[in-house]
């Protein structure tokens, strides 16, 4: 197991949709045409739910638990110090897990959740934000706080606000505490171009005491450019590199040094001058 966090991921399709820890398997997905324990949903013409579930991981992977997530969209799943499954998503309207209907505004816009099962897949508590921003990637330190990088579009009818206040610009930066709240949040003012419209590709580490790396590409009427980008634990920027236009940053670590790891690709020559 990997000391720097308290699982080790299993990236599907980019998405961190499995986790092990301690002999166990959770996974969280999308179910077409399921039913028994993960459930199904009307979606158009087909069956679609998001579940999460936690097979064994011997013979043909039975279930120990499952649940469905209704009309959600489960977007990335983490596993805790504790057991508990931490999970990110969206959704319309309404968010059904297991027999609990969790509500958000009746406004046909999609909105961010963060949910929490126990080890048993018991709902611990959920997290609806009213606001119509996409959650891009989320990440936990050693102490179980969750950290979430979001992202909102050019013509967004409310600016998100996490409970700091609202958030200007194409993404945001958030840290909760262990039961869903709100600790800060903030926009990436600190270091992205003001004429930058939207953030393309992000992704998010955390360090075990809560040392912050992100990485992507932003872009403008007549610009786009990579960043990585450091904050601490407080969510106080710290610093930044660009390394062109050129450049995809596609992943990012923290070592247990704090050493920041960062994966991607390039075209012609690479620049890692600071900003």
């Amino acid at each position: 197991m990997s000391p720097r966090h308290s699982e080790e991921s299993i990236d599907v399709g980019g998405q961190p949709n499995a986790a092990c820890r301690a002999g166990a398997l959770v996974l969280a997905g999308l179910c077409v045409g399921l039913g028994g324990g993960c459930g199904s949903s009307s979606n158009g013409n087909s069956l679609a739910s998001a579940c999460v579930a936690s097979p064994s991981i011997t013979g043909n992977l039975d279930p120990q638990w499952s649940l469905a997530l209704g009309e959600g969209d489960a977007g990335g799943m983490k596993v805790d110090a504790q057991g508990n499954v931490i999970v990110l998503g969206a959704f319309y309207d309404t968010l059904q897990v297991g027999g609990q209907t969790f509500s958000g505004p009746a406004d046909s816009t999609y909105h961010p959740f963060v949910l929490a099962l126990d080890p048993g897949g018991q709902i611990l508590w959920e997290r609806t934000f009213p606001d119509s921003w996409g959650p891009a990637d989320f990440a936990l330190d050693g102490a179980g706080n969750i950290y979430l990088l979001g992202l909102q579009g050019q013509f967004v009818p409310t600016n998100a606000d996490l409970g700091n206040g609202p958030i200007v610009g194409p993404a945001l930066l958030a840290m909760l505490d262990p039961q869903g709240n709100t600790v800060w949040s903030h926009g990436l003012e600190a270091f992205l171009d003001p004429s930058f419209t939207q953030v393309v590709s992000p992704a998010l580490a955390v360090g075990p005491t809560g040392q912050i790396a992100i990485v992507g590409s932003g872009s403008g009427p007549s610009s786009t450019a990579s960043f990585l980008a450091r904050y601490d634990p407080s969510g106080a920027f710290l610093w930044s590199m660009a390394p062109g236009s050129d450049v995809m940053p596609l992943g990012v670590a923290i070592d247990p040094a704090g050493n920041t790891v960062v994966s991607g690709g390039f075209e012609g020559t690479l620049d890692w001058g600071t900003t």
